[in-house]
């Protein structure tokens, strides 16, 4: 029922009575002059009108302008609400006006349109009761509390019902009596929590954020971590996948929060992204699961595991299937778990998948074949096959093939886990893990069927075609169909021949099919033992092969085609009634697979069936005829064993869909294939047929347009924008790891230089940290060799003598080798011994000879020189500084070895932080010592720090690379190991493995130190190699040749 105010009646007038006047009389006359008669009746009826009156009397007496107020939303509250609310909302106005005045004032101004949102009368009497309540609860804030409660009562009740209103409420309340902030923050997000918690999941909820209060430097409770979960956490809980996970989210934060508030609010802003990254969704409440496990025992080690788990579930997407992700993925957590039982620190490493036996976990969970181990097998089985070198190189699933011809589609273009080939820069991109069988021998089976397939083009001559059979073909190709080149160019390839056909998608599907039949055979041919590698794959994957439905006629013959050609028989489903069309295109493509069969045949083949089709079939569709009937139902499912694409083809047209092509077979190019193989371009292969060109394509190989692709562009969206940031910059391991990122020599190029990731070795782990640190390679820069030409003066008679001494030791052309079987002259030593042998009656020796074999030293020596600041100290003798008299004697060694003809470089080694190890290359091994070398010599300066460990590590690994019989590591420094998180035991321990790592690998390793307190760490840092401590620094220039000579003794 409306009220309004009587025309030409001020209520001002009204409700402001002579001081004399009673309360209840300014109330009688204002209700006659705003509230109609039949409403003031049914007021005083039910005894309404007295208790307002009462209570709008004790507002008045507490605060007249609050009368007022009340006075001015009545006409709002009996319009909007009723009659019957009207007694509880002026009992709220005065409990809340014994608190506070200025809440009670925004209560009456906004209470009328708050009430009225809601629908019906039970929900705004639920509101207005819980709000009394509040505000009647024994507390300083009450007045506040309710007033905050009432407001966002509208959006809650539509939420949860007014039947959950009361618990909300007590919630609320309690907070704000531990702190007033926190408790009014409370409902003021209580819609937004509402919205993604049910009430029994808000105490737990709350729990957590209470758990963020921190103390601040006056020793006083902190709750901004506590406001800022209130606002922020609706919001990020909302954005989960499953809203079914919060439970599982929030017992995690909690238990974060009790040991690291900061880990627990980490936790929170990075889960919601987390999840969406980790597919397939149903594995997210088993992250999660696992997660609160490791949150019971370590904070860092949660963070840790839930920023690799997104990594984790990717490889494991893209190498093993569903059903077998969970297992892979709780035998990687388990081998964590163990870990954490003895060290937090080595759990948090290992759930970071920092170190080698989280990855070798994750390696021997998925049950398969890392590229990383058999890649050098296979390298030398591709140069076997075709006679040249071919790089292998992981496929990654963010890759993409070289762009691909006008017949192909790219989304089509590489199936899960297919080789790709690129011709121009000779490389095979193979799947970095193999697992499609529980075997490991049929796994590695499936790699070396890929490697022989695709390098067979290479050596069968796939990419070599007889330009006169291009030109010919084109124009009986041109005349029987009437098509001319587009834009009238010359026919160079076979893409543009295929260009010509009314289907291209067509022909370059069959020429694909019968080219991979021809390698297969020609493979089987040559090789009898991968034939029958070839022959087993086939036969599993043609017995696997199904027909769809809605198959045309020619689709049909020409998958036929391709099962035929690997297996010898036709598919189970093949239509009876296509078998004479069947057995004519048969009687064609069978040729391919002679021995003798070459390039051109291939093509000749494909135009014949081409065109039989074309006039036997037409058009037809089998779906649309009886044969159809026919089709197994059980073919529609496909076979995951084929897997996708590539396909050979693309659909131009709706009467031809391309085939799925075998799952070891990558894409062939057209457009690779024409006459630039005949126009004097370089040629390699083997043998007449295998010439192939080195025919530069203009095109991109796979890792290039991976990084095309990743160069920053304009996102869609400031979302896409910001996701861009955070995933270019994440480094991911276990991807590094299974494409044998961690072999040493694996490197990329940055403005500074050459950069190289190595492991590092952490005792109290027992493991390495895989790709931890990262060796910046640069050349050393150059200065005036002034400095190098006086050493050299004031040095001379020295360096006259250790020419002389190093030349003489320098070994002879020819040397004599006594006792030999046979040689030019008898060994006079070994005939009087003969005789001395006869008369004691022991059987003589038959070495009497003396034979000269050439003698060849081959000695490769690398000295890594300490330059670290500690180098620029003074020497006591007040002769200079260390690096002074470090100068001298790499120059006294450079002139020494230049006489005696070794292959040596000179590095040095500094750094600040496992990230920045800078390696100075001051002479390689293929540099000359004159002008260069002495050049970066004298410009050697004291830098920074020394991390032994990764300086040691990357010069072996350049030692390795030399050619040579003896390998030998000079290490010259002044003191301890010591960078930023490199000291003491962890420092001396990594150098100790690193120079065993050296020894290991064939290199003979010597420590030359001068630090004076060295005796109290050599013994165990140097305790597996050689070493000399120098008590004098002045001794290091005439001590050095000596030393030299002593490790280098072959």
């Amino acid at each position: 029922m409306g009220v309004e105010h009587p025309k030409g009646v001020s209520l001002w007038s009204i409700t402001m009575p002579n001081a004399q006047n009673e309360p209840r009389l300014r109330w009688e006359r204002h209700l006659e002059a705003v509230v109609p008669p039949e409403m003031r009746a049914a007021l005083n009826d039910t005894g309404v009108a007295d208790q307002a009156a009462e209570l709008w009397e004790e507002l008045y007496a507490r605060s007249e302008r609050l009368a007022i107020r009340a006075l001015d939303a009545l006409p709002d509250v009996l319009r909007r609400c009723g009659e019957d609310l009207l007694v509880p909302w002026l009992d709220l106005a005065v409990s809340l006006a014994a608190s506070s005045g200025a809440t009670t004032m925004k209560y009456l101004r906004e209470s009328p349109w708050l009430l009225g949102m809601m629908e019906t009368v039970a929900d705004r009497q639920a509101a207005v009761h819980y709000a009394l309540e509040l505000a009647d609860a024994p507390s300083e804030v009450a007045a506040n509390c309710a007033y905050e409660f009432l407001r966002h009562a509208p959006e809650l009740v539509s939420l949860v019902g007014r039947e959950q209103l009361a618990r909300w409420a007590e919630i609320g309340l309690a907070l704000a009596e531990a702190n007033y902030v926190v408790g009014i923050e409370f409902f003021r997000e209580s819609p937004k929590i509402a919205a993604v918690l049910d009430v029994e999941q808000v105490r737990d909820w709350v729990e957590w954020g209470m758990k963020l209060i921190v103390l601040n430097s006056l020793g006083k409770p902190d709750y901004v971590g506590t406001l800022e979960f209130f606002r922020t956490s609706p919001q990020l809980l909302a954005a989960l996948p499953d809203r079914t996970c919060c439970p599982l989210v929030i017992r995690i934060g909690s238990r974060l929060a009790d040991q690291s508030p900061e880990k627990a609010l980490a936790f929170l802003a990075d889960i919601g992204n987390i999840l969406q990254r980790i597919s397939p969704p149903s594995q997210h409440r088993m992250v999660l699961h696992y997660g609160a496990q490791v949150a019971e025992r370590s904070a860092a080690a949660t963070l840790a595991y839930f920023q690799r788990c997104p990594e984790l579930f990717h490889q494991m997407a893209w190498e093993t299937e569903d059903r077998e992700i969970a297992q892979v993925f709780e035998v990687w957590v388990h081998g964590g778990l163990e870990v954490l039982e003895y060290s937090i620190e080595g759990a948090v490493s290992y759930f970071s998948l920092e170190t080698a036996r989280a990855l070798t976990s994750v390696e021997k969970a998925l049950q398969g074949v890392a590229l990383r181990h058999v890649r050098r097998s296979l390298t030398w089985f591709a140069r076997l096959i075709c006679g040249e070198e071919i790089a292998i190189e992981p496929l990654v699933e963010e890759e993409v093939i070289p762009h691909a011809s006008p017949h192909q589609s790219d989304a089509h273009s590489i199936g899960r886990g297919r080789p790709v080939f690129d011709l121009e820069t000779r490389t095979l991109y193979l799947p970095v893990f193999m697992n499609r069988y529980a075997e490991l021998e049929r796994n590695f089976r499936w790699y070396t069927v890929m490697t022989a397939h695709e390098v067979g083009h290479v050596a069968f001559g796939t990419y070599c075609l007889d330009a006169s059979l291009l030109q010919k073909m084109a124009q009986a190709v041109a005349k029987r169909y009437g098509r001319l080149p587009g834009n009238g160019a010359p026919v160079t390839t076979l893409a543009d021949l295929f260009d010509l056909y009314p289907q291209p998608g067509m022909i370059q599907d069959l020429w694909t099919i019968l080219e991979d039949a021809r390698i297969d055979a020609r493979l089987q041919h040559e090789y009898p033992g991968l034939g029958s590698d070839l022959a087993v794959l086939s036969k599993e994957l043609a017995e696997a092969r199904s027909l769809l439905h809605g198959m045309s006629v020619r689709e049909m013959v020409i998958e036929a085609l391709l099962v035929k050609l690997v297996h010898g028989g036709l598919p189970p489903a093949f239509p009876r009634d296509l078998y004479p069309l069947m057995d004519q295109a048969w009687a064609r493509a069978q040729a391919i697979q002679a021995p003798e069969a070459t390039p051109e045949d291939t093509v000749r083949i494909a135009d014949q069936i081409y065109e039989f089709l074309e006039q036997s079939v037409g058009t037809v569709s089998l779906a649309a005829s009886p044969q159809a009937q026919t089709l197994d139902p059980r073919d529609q499912t496909g076979s995951s064993t084929i897997a996708l694409g590539p396909r050979a083809a693309e659909e131009t047209t709706a009467l031809y869909r391309p085939v799925t092509n075998w799952a070891y077979r990558g894409t062939l190019r057209p457009d690779w294939v024409g006459e630039k193989s005949l126009a004097g371009e370089e040629t390699v292969g083997t043998g007449e047929e295998g010439r192939q060109p080195r025919a530069s394509t203009g095109q991109a190989s796979p890792r290039q347009l991976n990084t095309e692709s990743n160069k920053p562009g304009k996102p869609a969206s400031l979302a896409q924008e910001a996701l861009q940031e955070e995933h270019a910059s994440e480094a991911q391991p276990l991807k590094q790891w299974l494409q044998g990122g961690e072999v040493p020599g694996t490197s990329r190029w940055t403005r500074e230089g050459r950069v190289f990731l190595y492991p590092e070795w952490d005792y109290r782990l027992q493991d390495y940290r895989v790709s931890w640190c990262q060796v910046v390679e640069h050349v050393g820069a150059q200065e005036n060799p002034d400095r190098v030409r006086a050493i050299l003066e004031h040095h001379a008679p020295l360096i006259r003598t250790l020419r002389r001494y190093f030349e003489a030791i320098r070994p002879e052309t020819w040397r004599r080798c006594a006792g030999q079987p046979e040689g030019e002259d008898l060994d006079m030593n070994a005939v009087i011994q003969q005789a001395v042998d006869q008369k004691a009656g022991i059987e003589p020796t038959d070495r009497l000879y003396i034979r000269r074999d050439k003698r060849e030293r081959r000695v490769a020596v690398a000295l890594l020189i300490d330059l670290s600041g500690s180098t620029g100290r003074q020497i006591e003798s007040g002769a200079g500084r260390v690096i002074d008299v470090e100068q001298e004697g790499l120059v006294l060694l450079a002139e020494a070895l230049e006489a005696i003809g070794d292959h040596y470089a000179l590095y040095g080694f500094s750094g600040q932080g496992r990230d920045d190890v800078r390696f100075i290359v001051l002479k390689d091994f293929a540099e000359p010592w004159r002008l260069q070398g002495m050049q970066r010599i004298a410009a050697i300066s004291p830098q920074q720090q020394n991390r032994d460990g990764a300086a040691i590590r990357h010069a072996t690994y350049k030692l390795l690379c030399c050619e040579a019989r003896h390998r030998v590591l000079l290490v010259l420094s002044d003191g301890k190991p010591l960078d930023d998180g490199y000291l003491d035991e962890y420092a001396l321990e990594d150098t100790k493995r690193a120079l065993s790592e050296a020894r290991q690998a064939g290199v003979v390793p010597f420590c030359l130190t001068i630090d004076h307190q060295a005796p109290n760490y050599l013994a165990r840092m140097y305790r597996d190699v050689h070493f000399v401590v120098l008590k004098d620094v002045n001794q290091l220039p005439d001590r050095l040749p000596g030393l030299y000579r002593r490790v280098t003794r072959v």
